[in-house]
This record gives C-alpha cells, structure tokens and sequence, in this order.
C-alpha cells in the first residue's frame, strides 16, 4: 500500500508540473495574442494619425506602452531560450518602432494638429491676408484663381501625392500672370506679391516637413511589417511546440498510471469491506436507534429514551443533539397547544411566497362570519396567499415583502362586520426574517358603539358649542347697545349744559330788561328748541333702554337653553359611565371620556347660573335707567311749559321781568335736576356695557369649552376606532 501510494504521489507530482508548464504556456500563448492584436493595431493607427486624425496619436502611444508592457512580461517568464530569444528582438523591434513614432508624432504637431496650429496656422493666416487684399482691391479672376490653388493645398493635405504639388505650383503661376496683366495699382500688386510670398513660404515649409513626416512613417509601417509581426509570428510557432511538447508527456504520464490506479482501487475495496464491517457493528445500530426517535419527535412523541447510547466521537454528540431536540419539541408543543387554545385570532405567513401556513380556531372563527367576503372557503385559507384580503393583491404583496413596514395595522369591512388585523415580523433562530405573525380582532361592537356615542354625545356638543355661539353674538350685541346708550345720555347731557347756558343769559337779560326786550324774547325762543330737542333726545334713550332690557330678557332665554342642554349632557354622561361600567375593560377609555363630559356639563351649568345672575343684574339696572330717563322727559317738559310763559308774558315788561326771573330760577333748578339725571343713565349704561363685557366673557369661555368637549370627543372616537 505504502509503495502504491509513493507512485501514485509520484505519478500526480509529474502530472502536477506537466500541468503548470502547460497552463503557464497556455497564460504565454494569451499574452502573445493579446501582443498580437496591439501589434495589428499600431500600423493602421499610425497611417490614420499621419492622415490627419489628431485623436488616435495617444492611442498609439497607448498601444506602443502596452505592447512594451505585454513583452517585457513575457520575456521575464519565458523558460526556453528560443521563445525568450524571439521576445527579445520583439522588445527591441518595439522600441525602434516607439522611437520612430515619437518623431512622427513631433512632425505632425509641427505642422499642426488643427488648422489654427502650427504651420497650418501660419498657411490659414497667410492666406487670409491675401484673400483680404484680393477682396480690397475687387478682382474676382484672382479670387477665382486663389481658390484654386488652395483646393490643390487641401488636396495635398488630405491625400500628400506629388501631382498636388504640381498643380498647386502651376495655379500659383497662373496667379502671379493674372496678378501682373491686371489693373490694379503697383502698390496695390505689391502689397498682394508681398502676401503671396508670404504664403507660399509657409506652403513649402509645410510642404518640407510633411515629407519628412511621411518618410518616418513609411520607415516605421516598414519595421511593423517586416520585422515585428514575423518575430511575432516565430514567438507564436515557438509557443505552439513547447505546448504540444507537454501534450505528449501528459499523455505518456497518463498512460503509465492506468495499472497503478487499477491497484490503489483493488486495495481500497478490501478497505472499504472491512471497515463496512467494523461500522456496522459499533456506528450503524446506535444511528438507527437515534433515527427511530428522531422520527418519533416528529409525530410528537416525546416519551422515546436513548440515554443509554453512549459511544465516543460523532455519535454521542449527536445524542445529546437529539436530547435537546426533545426538549425543543416539548416546548414547541406546548406553545402549540397555547396558539390553539388562544382566544386571540392569529395566522402565520411565509416571507418568501406570503402563503398562509397556519390559523389557530379563533382565526377560523372570524373568517367564517366574513366568509361571504373571501374569495374561498375560511377551511381552505391555509396554502393561500395572504394578499387575498386586500382589493390590490400587487400593492398587498409589495407591502408585505418589505420589513420596514412592520409592523402594521388597519382594518376594513367585510359582510357587515368591521375587521381589525396587525401584522408583525418574527425572526428564526438565525436572527433572520423568517415568518409573518398576523392578529385579527372582530370589532364590530367597538365600531357600533362608538358610532352610538358621537350620535348621541356629538349631536348634544354640537347643539352646546351652537347656543354658546349665539349668546355669544347676544352679548356682543348688547354691548353695541350699551355703548349706544353711553353715547346718548353724552349727548344729552350737552344738550342740557347748552339748557343751562341759556338760562343764565335769560336772567341776565332779566336783569337788563330795560336795555333790550327783543333779545330776552329771542333767547326764550332758544330755550323752548333746546328743551324741546332734550325732551326728543330723553325719548331716543328710554326707546334704547327698553331694547336693552328686552335684550337681557333674550339673553336669560338663551341661557335657559344652555342650562337645559348642560343638564341633558350631564344626563347622557351619567348613562355612557353606565353603559362603560357594564362593558368592563373594554369600556375603560369610553368612562373616562364620559367622566370628562359630566365635569364639562357641570362646569356649563355654573356659568350658564353666573351668567343668569349677571343677566338679572343687567335687567334691574336697565328699569333703574329707564325710570331715570322718564324723569329726565318730564323735567325737560316742564322746561318748556316754563319757557312758553315765558314767551307769553314779554308783552307786559314789568310783570315780564319778575316772571322771567321767576322761570330763570325754575329753569336752573330743572337743568341741574337733568344733569343730575344724565349722570345716573350714564353710570347705569356704563353698568349695562361692563355686564354685557362680562357676558361675552362668559359666552367666550363657555364656546371654548364645548369646543374642548368636542375635541375630546373626537379624540376618544378616533382612539376607540384605533
């Protein structure tokens, strides 16, 4: 066996290195295709470059770089002195060709690679000039003739054959005849001779160097062709042999082991008989002990013992595997058994396909009351794809697929039922997403229940937050109107310090009777308007009062309303706390919602009462107005009586003036009686204006509140359907 063994060893060393010789020459004969092809290349890109195309002169660089790179590497690694002989002069055949190349390169540049560079430039110029002169002096047979010429110029750039030239030369003779026969002035000729020699200079010098650029390059297509592609040509026939050299010995090795490895499998079938044998008795019953009671495991029986197996090695750590195994699978069981006893509906999906693997019977409950919405039967959901459920399978399969969207929740309505369902992601024992875990809830009660309270509740805060608009508008409406009142009672309170004037200049008229009758007569007459527009004035405001007190009375109606409303709330609270009690945890959160609306009632039912007593104050001051703006009236009107006595006795002056002096006593008394008056309706209006303030505080406040009340409502409503 061990001599077997050392030939064979010996016989794989040989085919070993017989292998790599031939894999290197393989990797040898890769790299000389490659120089091949770059080789191929250099030539045609060289006549394009010389042709004109400025583009290709780095190519060729590039390829000359690469080339000299590929062979330098070859002939490091060459072995046979032949094929390393050949690389040399490949290597030396390059750099003649990279040096000729770098003088083709620099002629080209010279002449330049654009028609604004170089001695194209200097021609572009030079030509110009003439053209320029030409045109100035208006001779079109020389402009005829110039185009001419420099066509047979383009010609020999683009082409570089010598009858160009020959032609060129002959349309300049030409031009120089027509130059002379023609008109023009000798200055004129001149200054054109002069141009064209200037041109024609940068002509022949263009012309010199090209001819050297083409003579380079015609010397370098001639290394390429006749000397670098041969020596590659014998690098490659060089190559070929070598290769078919290791060929041969392969197949010699080969041929030589048949017997050896004829033998070596003779001997490992005796081997493998015994050993067989050996496992058999000492491997093989203890496995199959363990395979039957890895099989019982997985129908579930876990009553199965193998503690007794014990041998070194492999085996007795596959009992303990399988040991740990039944621990698994009791816990595993267990669990199981949890899913299916559990009172939440849950289902399991397959990341990979989303098929439905697994319902527990609650889930199969809920899907038979919606089975009218499936497309299937609710026993036949499991091997489904979970996108069933969803108007847009695509989107639902999308979403799913993608585990930032985990977890999630939403529900939808299926056969008159409102279903909720929230997806979650578990992870096997890897730490890799492995499954989707699906939990489903049948709220149509939650959803029925809080329809039934924003019905109810919401209708009742809507009816609050409406009244509280519309006390709100009457306060500020009352306010307008005790500051009319204010306005007013200003008003006539000038009106009587006006009164009050006028009475002091009739008894001063009194006292000077003698010097003028008619002026006594005339401020009368004054006295009788004035308190006649008082006694209008003292009418407007006891009309305003008896508004404002009609106002309050609204007012006070309005706050019944809302008291009825805050008691009606209240009502409905205590119910929905009923109603929350009754259903247990699930009514927790509508509880307290329905606490917080009880206290928001009770809070509505002590303003609507500050604002009854503000209101009640408003009414007591506004009678106490109006009682005060009739007196005001009668007052004014006993003015006037006075005033048309007044009138009435002028004719007598003696009798006049006592009564005069009479009434102007009269007169004082009553304008201070007013003034008095005024000043009490205006305190009694500013009273009405800081109690109608008060009011829309209160009406402000309460508005607030219904809307807070609506807000919380709302809230509960959103968190309960959630």
């Amino acid at each position: 066996m061990l001599a077997v063994g050392t030939v064979y060893q010996l016989t794989l060393y040989n085919l070993e290195a017989i292998d790599s010789l031939d894999a290197k020459s393989a990797n040898h004969m890769e790299d000389l295709d490659n120089l091949y092809g770059i080789s191929g290349m250099i030539g045609p890109f060289t006549q394009v470059f010389v042709n004109g195309d400025s583009q290709t002169g780095e190519k060729v660089t590039d390829l000359l770089a690469s080339a000299q790179e590929i062979n330098r590497k070859l002939t490091g690694e060459l072995l046979d002195a032949s094929s390393r002989t050949a690389s040399e002069a490949i290597g030396r055949e390059l750099a003649l060709i990279a040096g000729i190349w770098e003088t083709v390169k620099s002629d080209r540049i010279k002449l330049g690679l654009s028609e604004s560079e170089g001695q194209r430039g200097v021609l572009r110029t030079a030509v110009h000039s003439v053209e320029a002169k030409i045109r100035q002096a208006g001779r079109d047979d020389l402009i005829i003739s110039m185009l001419n010429f420099r066509r047979h110029e383009k010609d020999y750039m683009l082409r570089g054959k010598p009858e160009n030239v020959v032609a060129w030369e002959a349309e300049i003779s030409k031009f120089n005849k027509l130059l002379e026969a023609s008109p023009l002035s000798r200055p004129a000729k001149r200054g054109i001779a002069e141009e064209m020699s200037a041109y024609k200079g940068g002509f022949m010098a263009y012309l010199v160097t090209s001819r050297e650029m083409l003579d380079k390059s015609a010397k370098l297509q001639e290394h390429h062709s006749d000397n670098l592609m041969p020596s590659l040509k014998a690098l490659d026939s060089s190559l070929a042999s070598l290769m078919d050299g290791y060929g041969a010995q392969s197949v010699a090795v080969h041929s030589s082991s048949k017997w050896i490895y004829w033998l070596m499998l003779i001997l490992i079938l005796v081997v493998c008989v015994a050993l067989m044998q050996w496992i058999a008795q000492t491997i093989l019953r203890p496995l199959q002990r363990i395979v039957l009671a890895l099989d019982a495991l997985d129908e579930g029986d876990v009553s199965v013992d193998i503690s007794d197996v014990r041998m070194a090695g492999i085996v007795n750590k596959l009992v303990d595997s399988c040991e740990k195994l039944k621990l698994s699978v009791e816990k595993a069981f267990t669990l199981g058994q949890v899913t299916e006893l559990l009172p939440q509906a849950v289902m399991m999906a397959d990341t990979e396909t989303l098929t439905i693997q697994y319902l527990n019977p609650s889930a199969r409950k809920i899907f038979k009351r919606i089975e009218g919405f499936l497309p299937c039967k609710s026993d036949d959901l499991v091997g489904k794809n979970i996108d069933i459920f969803h108007k847009n399978p695509a989107h639902q399969r999308q979403f799913l697929a993608d585990r930032s969207n985990l977890p999630a929740t939403s529900q939808f309505k299926a056969d008159d039922r409102y279903i909720r369902f929230s997806a979650f992601a578990l992870d096997n024992a890897c730490g890799e997403w492995d499954k989707i875990l699906v939990q489903w809830d049948d709220i149509t009660e939650e959803v029925e229940l809080s329809a039934a309270f924003e019905s109810h509740i919401g209708g009742l805060v809507q009816e609050l937050i409406t009244s509280s608009g519309q006390m709100q508008a009457s306060s500020e409406t009352l306010s307008s109107m005790a500051e009319e009142s204010t306005a007013q009672a200003n008003a006539v309170t000038e009106n009587v310090n006006e009164a009050a004037h006028n009475v002091a200049t009739v008894a001063s008229a009194a006292e000077e009777l003698s010097a003028s009758i008619a002026e006594i007569t005339r401020q009368v007459g004054d006295a009788v308007h004035m308190s006649g527009n008082a006694a209008q004035e003292a009418e407007k405001s006891n009309t305003i009062m008896q508004k404002l007190a009609q106002a309050s009375q609204e007012i006070g109606d309005v706050i019944q309303v809302i008291t009825d409303i805050a008691e009606q709330t209240n009502l409905l609270a205590l119910n929905a706390s009923i109603e929350a009690a009754r259903a247990g945890d699930a009514g927790r959160g509508f509880a307290v919602v329905a606490g917080e609306v009880k206290e928001l009632a009770n809070q509505t039912a002590q303003a609507t009462e500050r604002i009854s007593q503000q209101i009640s104050g408003i009414q007591s001051e506004s009678k106490q107005a109006a009682e005060a703006i009739a007196h005001v009236g009668d007052v004014i009107g006993k003015m006037n009586e006075i005033n048309r006595m007044i009138s009435a006795a002028a004719d007598e002056q003696n009798q006049a003036t006592r009564e005069i002096a009479q009434s102007a006593q009269y007169a004082s008394e009553a304008t201070h009686n007013v003034t008095e008056a005024i000043g009490g309706v205006q305190e009694a209006a500013a009273d009405t204006g800081r109690a109608a303030n008060e009011v829309l505080d209160v009406s402000v406040e309460m508005r607030a509140k219904s809307e807070n009340l609506n807000q919380r409502v709302t809230d509960f409503l959103g968190s309960l359907r959630r």
